[in-house]
C-alpha cells in the first residue's frame, strides 16, 4: 500500500468512529428522554431539538477535520452523511440547527468548494427531512421484515445522489478533475 491508499483507509476509519460515537451520544440523549418524572421528561423533550442538533452538528465539524483532498478547496467527508442522518431522524430544528452549525463552519473553511458544499448541506438535509416525512410507507403491511432495510437504503441512495449533485455546481474544471465529478459530465 502506498501512503495514500494508507491515509485514505486512515480517515474513512476514523470517519466511521465518528459515526459510531454519534450513534453513541444519540441513544444516551433519548434514553434521558424515558424518565418516569412526567415534568422532568417535558423539559428534557423541550431541550432535546437543540441537544441534538447541536451533537450532529459538532460530530459533522469533527469528521470536517479528517477530509478526504480530491482538488485546492474541494473536500471530501461524511458531512453530507450527517446532514441527511439529522433530517431523518431529527426534528426539524434539530436538523436545520446541525445543518448551520456545518455550513457556518465550511463557509469559515472557503475554498472553492464552499458553495458546492452549502448546496450539498441543503439538499442533503432536505433528501433525510423528506425521506423522515415518508417514513410510514416503508411499514410491516407493505414489506415485512426488510421495512427498515429498505428505508435505509433508499435513504443511503438518495443522500449519494444529492452529494453527486452538489459536486456538479463546481466549475467544470474542477468537477471534471475530481474522481466524483467524472460520473455525470455528459459532455
Amino acid at each position: 500500500m502506498n501512503i495514500d491508499t494508507t491515509s485514505l483507509i486512515r480517515d474513512m476509519g476514523m470517519n466511521a468512529g465518528l459515526l459510531c460515537f454519534l450513534a453513541a451520544l444519540y441513544s444516551i440523549v433519548l434514553s434521558g428522554l424515558r424518565h418516569p418524572d412526567l415534568s422532568v421528561r417535558k423539559a428534557r423533550q423541550r431541550w432535546s431539538p437543540w441537544i441534538t442538533g447541536f451533537i450532529f452538528g459538532v460530530t459533522g465539524i469533527l469528521t470536517m477535520l479528517v477530509p478526504l483532498r480530491l482538488a485546492e478547496g474541494v473536500i471530501v467527508d461524511a458531512r453530507l452523511v450527517m446532514t441527511g442522518l439529522a433530517g431523518a431522524y431529527l426534528s426539524p430544528l434539530g436538523a436545520v440547527l446541525c445543518a448551520a452549525v456545518l455550513g457556518g463552519y465550511r463557509l469559515n473553511l472557503g475554498g472553492i468548494g464552499s458553495g458546492p458544499a452549502m448546496i450539498g448541506i441543503v439538499l442533503t438535509t432536505g433528501i433525510g427531512w423528506l425521506w423522515q416525512y415518508h417514513r410510514p410507507y416503508f411499514s410491516l403491511q407493505r414489506f415485512g421484515a426488510l421495512c427498515d432495510g429498505f428505508w435505509l437504503v433508499g435513504l443511503g441512495f438518495s443522500l449519494a445522489a444529492g452529494g453527486m449533485m452538489a459536486i456538479q455546481t463546481l466549475p467544470p474544471e474542477i468537477a471534471r478533475a475530481s474522481p466524483l465529478g467524472r460520473g455525470w459530465q455528459w459532455w
